[in-house]
């Protein structure tokens, strides 16, 4: 039975103790061939669902994509329209035709953002990975002047660590911390100023980059729904956006073989860990142009909100 030869049976005996003995190991074997068989069905049919499931996934995100392309089009057309309404009949038709020109232009608006950002996080599952030394000081210097304006009108005081270059895909890795600090900047709280701390620590050999804020923070019933697509905790109104830049930003850490954590209580703020893994998923590329600055990442670097300038200064006191 040790070989897996289940069919002998054990040969008959005049001794009564070792003739039911025997029957009994018969029956034991036979009970063991069936379950293996069975186990062995079973692995079969979870085989045959993971590759449905892995086809199903490159289907709809396909679709998403292709969906999602194909309809700016159309899109661009129904915005461009609706403007040129209201800016060549503005004040000439009644009042509820301006208000039905300013929901049109409106909606288009909002479905526009939906569908960029439904792009968005196709195209993470869709980028080819590669992994290059990547200066996170870097990225992140530039995420920040992409959110200047975001920065100004929220008065926000957002101060960076020390960064290290890590071995990472750049694009991606930025389009996540982007992502996290556009957050941090977005929900905060209407009490006070805000302020956003992005720093660096290795943690059992791996290097985990944390965006903290002291926003509204998310009760701990919320901190996995959060993460899924389109959803929000927060009207419109109170908040605009999408809710979708949370699903791209896990989507990220998951192709690149990191984990992205939460913690944060109500009204308490929100820190949100992405902890890179200790090896990349694949063999890194040549080094690429244009990401890393060498010896940046052992500085320390803040950036404060100063009028109509965002100024962001070394701790030698060298402007950046």
């Amino acid at each position: 039975m040790a070989r897996g030869e289940y069919a002998r049976r054990m040969p008959g005996s005049p001794v009564q103790e070792l003739a039911v003995l025997g029957a009994q190991f018969d029956l034991m074997a036979q009970a063991v061939q069936e379950r293996e068989q069975q186990l062995r069905r079973s692995a079969q049919a979870l085989e045959r669902s993971n590759e449905q499931l892995a086809r199903s996934n490159r289907e709809l995100e396909q679709f998403a994509y292709v969906a999602s392309h194909d309809l700016q089009e159309p899109l661009r057309t129904i915005g461009s329209y609706t403007e040129l309404l209201a800016r060549r009949y503005a004040g000439q038709l009644d009042e509820r035709a301006d208000q039905y020109i300013a929901f049109t232009t409106a909606a288009t608006q909002r479905l526009k953002t939906l569908i960029q950002d439904l792009l968005s996080y196709s195209r993470v599952r869709r980028t080819q990975r590669f992994f290059v030394p990547t200066d996170v000081g870097a990225l992140v210097g530039g995420v920040l002047a992409d959110l200047h304006a975001q920065i100004e009108a929220a008065g926000a005081q957002v101060e960076v660590g020390s960064l290290p270059t890590v071995t990472s895909h750049p694009e991606l890795l930025r389009q996540a911390l982007q992502n996290l600090i556009s957050n941090a900047l977005k929900f905060r709280a209407p009490d006070r100023p805000a302020q956003v701390r992005i720093s660096a620590a290795q943690q059992e050999g791996r290097w985990v980059l944390s965006v903290q804020d002291n926003g509204i923070g998310i009760a701990p019933e919320y901190h996995e729904r959060i993460f899924g697509v389109f959803q929000r905790l927060h009207s419109a109104d109170a908040y605009p956006g999408s809710g979708i830049g949370l699903s791209v930003a896990r989507a990220v850490a998951e192709a690149l073989g990191a984990e992205l954590r939460l913690s944060s209580a109500p009204d308490q703020g929100s820190t949100f860990s992405l902890a890179l893994p200790v090896r990349p998923p694949q063999t890194p590329a040549p080094r690429a142009q244009g990401f890393e600055r060498p010896g940046r990442h052992t500085q320390q670097r803040q950036l404060q909100h100063t009028g109509q300038d965002i100024a962001v200064t070394t701790s030698g006191g060298e402007a950046l």
